[in-house]
């Protein structure tokens, strides 16, 4: 004596449904969408009204039709597993955040009708099906969204568990999470300190325009630290992937014959991705992978290598001294590379490197010291070294400056023994740190927190981005043999043009110390730089 809602989904033969229902003498109303061609609109409802059924379509004022049906005690079909576009209920299915239509739990609510989950089972792929009609929902109270959600949630629930248990007969995977608030972001590292900050700062900047859109999003971020079997491993890939976007996809069980096996095995466990980030031109083959195998946006940090720069991302972030005007990609160019530097990072690493560094003397400047290392062709000049050294104790002396200095893993043996004689025992050094030998957590963002002047090799382009982003005077230390790639020099010209930098050699340290302190403040331009950022990664959302 009340209407009753049976509610399924495209789950089986759901058509059948109402056939079924007819043939046994109660004819259902049933909640249809208005095809685009019409002719085929006309024989999907011939098919369905062949045995007493009729559509009620959700356009217009026929929607008042099942307002009537409910309130005269009819029967009446519903689809529950749609999206609920922009504006629906916010409800949780299969683990991810989407929306559902709240509005057909809301007219079940207002009408007091009853609401049971009918599902079609397919038996062996035969001719037979079987009808399993479920107790009927018990919805709350609707007035807010939250029990709008929790009702909708009701239904899904069961529909899971149908799902879970016969998942080739649900055929509504088509766009279920077009609008879904549970992201998640792969970052994959090729092991290079400078490569990963950048790669995660880009992944940080997405994570926080997803939480500017909405506080409905959960954004997970996984990062995998790739490594090949061999080099020789890495180039069979480089090459073999170059047709990855013909058989990549569904194959991932292939990385096997080219990837660590614990490396293979994190990537296996990774149910879906949204995104997919790296940076550094060995990543760019398994990042065309991922793309590929779950239709990710993809976005990549620095230029690509050719061949692989011939290829279509999403979005491509590179440094403008790369001059990559060729790529046919979204490109977005930037000054300086990404970095994580913030004000909150500061501040945090500062509390930490102030336990262990003794910092006394009323007036007395704190200069940061980052000593990179060489390359295949880069090596710093030893005789070179050795007099930065010695102007750098004098300057010390002369500006009344303490510092702090701390090498990478990239500095020569040679080079940290020099830097541990000359300077372990002076009292201006307050810290000093050799990475081959020992680490603290963030104590590069230390140094930067507590300084009022960074000094960095030429060699280190993220290091002269991260002390920039920290709104840090810079000096560049030239003291190799100048057989850096010539995009250093591009990188270190554009700055100076813009005086941000001032660049030195051992016997200009002095001076350069005192250009340094009168350069223009990086505030608005680091600001610039990122909301150019910001804006991209947004449009790509």
């Amino acid at each position: 004596k009340r209407g009753t809602m049976f509610m399924t989904a495209h789950f089986g033969n759901w058509e059948l449904l109402q056939i079924c229902s007819g043939v046994h003498g109660h004819p259902m109303r049933v909640l249809a969408k208005e095809q685009k061609l019409t002719r085929l609109d006309q024989f999907l409802n011939e098919l369905r009204s062949a045995h007493g059924s009729r559509p009620i379509f959700t356009k217009g004022m026929e929607i008042r039709e099942f307002f009537h049906a409910l309130n005269q005690g009819e029967v009446v079909g519903v689809l529950g597993d749609q999206g609920g576009g922009r504006d629906g209920a916010v409800v949780t299915f299969f683990g991810r955040k989407t929306t559902a239509p709240s509005g057909i739990m809301t007219i079940a609510h207002k009408t007091n009708a009853n609401v049971l989950p009918c599902f079609l089972v397919r038996e062996n792929c035969g001719p037979h099906h079987i009808i399993y009609i479920e107790p009927p929902l018990k919805l709350m109270e609707t007035g807010s969204d939250e029990d709008d959600a929790a009702n909708c949630r009701l239904f899904l629930e069961r529909l899971e568990k149908r799902i879970e248990e016969h998942p080739e007969q649900w055929l509504w995977l088509h766009k279920r999470w077009k609008f879904c608030f549970t992201k998640r972001i792969l970052v994959l590292q090729d092991g290079r300190a400078g490569h990963a900050t950048q790669a995660q700062a880009v992944a940080r900047e997405l994570q926080s325009v997803f939480t500017k859109l909405s506080n409905h999003y959960d954004v997970d971020l996984t990062s995998v630290n790739v490594s090949f079997k061999s080099k020789w491993h890495q180039w069979a890939f480089f090459a073999l992937s170059l047709f990855a976007g013909f058989f990549a996809q569904s194959r991932l069980g292939l990385l096997k014959w080219f990837l660590r096996e614990e490396i293979v095995q994190s990537l296996e466990k990774i149910p879906y991705v949204d995104f997919v980030i790296s940076c550094g031109s060995s990543l760019t083959p398994l990042h065309r992978w991922f793309k590929s195998e779950y239709l990710a946006k993809s976005v990549v940090v620095m230029k690509p290598p050719f061949p692989y720069s011939l290829f279509h991302y999403d979005l491509i972030v590179v440094p403008k001294h790369d001059r990559a005007t060729h790529l046919r990609s979204n490109r977005l160019e930037t000054m300086i590379t990404p970095n994580l530097v913030n004000s909150r990072l500061l501040e945090e690493a500062r509390e930490q490197l102030q336990k262990q560094v003794s910092l006394n003397g009323v007036g007395v400047k704190n200069v940061a010291i980052f000593i990179g290392g060489g390359t295949k062709k880069y090596q710093f000049d030893e005789h070179a070294f050795k007099t930065w050294l010695q102007c750098l104790t004098e300057s010390a002396e002369r500006f009344n400056f303490n510092f702090l200095i701390t090498t990478s893993r990239r500095t020569s043996t040679e080079a940290s023994h020099l830097l541990r004689a000359t300077l372990g025992k002076n009292p201006r050094c307050k810290l000093l740190v050799i990475a081959r030998e020992r680490n603290i957590e963030n104590v590069t963002y230390g140094m930067l927190a507590l300084s009022d002047l960074a000094v960095v090799t030429e060699d280190s382009v993220s290091m002269i981005s991260e002390a920039l982003s920290a709104l840090r005077p810079v000096v560049v230390l030239r003291i190799g043999n100048g057989k850096l790639p010539k995009k250093h020099f591009v990188f270190q010209e554009d700055l100076i043009k813009k005086q941000l930098i001032a660049v030195a050699s051992p016997d200009e340290f002095s001076e350069k110390l005192e250009v340094a302190r009168r350069l223009f403040s990086t505030a608005q331009w680091i600001q610039d730089e990122r909301q150019k950022l910001e804006e991209a990664l947004a449009r790509l959302v």
